[in-house]
């Protein structure tokens, strides 16, 4: 009998413990954590924009294209005081106001940049090269000179836009058409000066004329 209730009560202490230790496992503690791993720690403060980084092998952001240089370069403005416009009727011609000197002021240079709007006119080039001429004098009294005509010149167009004249290209036109022979700027020249003419009414203003060298890669 004494042995039964031993064994009974031995059975009941082991109940009551195996009781109180599964109460412990329910009880907060410290959070459990793999041996080494790194602990997240969350702050509040600013956040800063995400910005992207191109790295090997991730192809890099679009950037715009830029603009296309000009094909000149080391330019000088020879218009010192200051542009150019001419107003011409029907079937007449227009000339500036003002011719500009300019002997010496081309040695070393090649072209000219010449910033022109013609305000939707046309045009030609002329029997004598003179209906949209760009004229330097050489000898003084005779022309050299090159139509803008062949040079690009957008005609119809409005707004400014830019033509570039070889100073190789300005050639000495006799009266009756010929060509007598070419700019030399080992020789005294200038000034410098301009002649349009059209069939209909016109109104040209250029607005710069700068003496330049082209650009090389």
């Amino acid at each position: 009998m004494n042995t039964q209730l031993s064994i009974l009560s031995n059975r009941i202490m082991t109940a009551m413990l195996v009781a109180l230790l599964g109460l412990s496992s329910c009880l907060p503690g410290e959070p459990l954590s793999a041996t080494g791993a790194p602990t997240a720690i969350f702050t509040r403060g600013p956040v800063e924009p995400a910005t992207e980084t191109a790295t090997a092998g991730d192809a890099a952001p679009l950037t715009p294209t830029p603009s296309i240089a000009p094909p000149v370069v080391n330019c000088f403005e020879l218009l010192q005081q200051g542009g150019w416009i001419m107003e011409g009727a029907a079937n007449r011609e227009a000339q500036p106001a003002y011719f500009q000197e300019i002997d010496g002021l081309l040695q070393d240079q090649e072209v000219l940049q010449i910033i022109i709007d013609i305000h939707g006119a046309s045009f030609g080039e002329g029997d004598l090269k003179d209906e949209s001429a760009i004229l330097i004098d050489q000898p003084e009294g005779q022309w050299t000179v090159a139509s803008l005509a062949t040079h690009g010149l957008e005609n119809g167009k409005e707004g400014p836009q830019a033509v570039y004249i070889d100073l190789g290209d300005f050639v000495r036109i006799t009266r009756d058409g010929g060509t007598g022979g070419v700019l030399d700027l080992s020789q005294p020249y200038g000034p410098l000066h301009a002649r349009f003419w059209s069939e209909t009414a016109f109104t040209v203003e250029i607005s710069s004329i700068m003496a330049c060298n082209y650009q090389r890669v």
